[in-house]
């Protein structure tokens, strides 16, 4: 259990990092592949113009017809290409949310383990409240006590005596007794945290 309130673990890690730089990439890379898509659909656009215009050059015979079959493999080969991308778009349209899914089992399970441990400092921390509360209810049992014996002794509005008050100021002004603080004191000792 970490000492230090600045010891405790955080939801920082090697596999989130992992896990969160895989879905980045993924994003990177669906973003690509739309562009890639968008530029084959611009030159399939030309393509089909060039052939269009290669076929009335063929007609009127200012162009070949290997010119226009060359132009034909070229346009067959950019819509391979697009169906290509569309395919490889859907595969990463799905491992998006897969991975974004991963960092989020990553990130519960990071979160399951931190709880564990902010529960047991939490536990630390409540143990050591309840000591101090014990020990301040000691010492103002002690100041009581210490006034009680000063006025047997005739020495209660004595100067030269420093004021020792059997009491505490809350924060909302109200005065603590020992007493309040003891049972204060077991209430958070009798506490658990689940």
């Amino acid at each position: 259990m970490a000492t230090d309130i600045d010891d405790l673990s955080t939801l920082e890690s090697d596999r989130l990092d992992a896990a969160q730089a895989a879905v980045s990439k993924a994003r990177d890379r669906l973003q690509d592949l739309r562009t890639q898509h968008e530029e084959a659909e611009q030159e399939i656009e030309r393509l089909t113009e060039e052939v269009d215009t290669l076929r009335l050059d063929v007609a009127s015979g200012e162009a070949t017809e290997e010119e226009l079959t060359e132009a034909k493999a070229d346009l067959k080969e950019a819509k391979a290409r697009r169906e290509e991308l569309v395919e490889e778009i859907e595969e990463q349209e799905a491992t998006v949310p897969r991975l974004e899914e991963r960092v989020k089992s990553v990130r519960e399970e990071l979160a399951g383990d931190l709880a564990e441990e902010y529960s047991s400092a939490a536990q630390a921390i409540l143990k050591q409240k309840a000591k101090a509360m014990k020990q301040l209810a000691t010492a103002l049992d002690k100041a009581e006590a210490f006034q009680q014996k000063a006025q047997e002794n005739g020495l209660r509005k004595d100067e030269r005596l420093v004021k020792v008050n059997g009491a505490v100021r809350a924060a909302g002004g109200n005065r603590v007794q020992a007493q309040s603080l003891r049972f204060r004191a077991e209430k958070i000792q009798d506490r658990k945290i689940e």
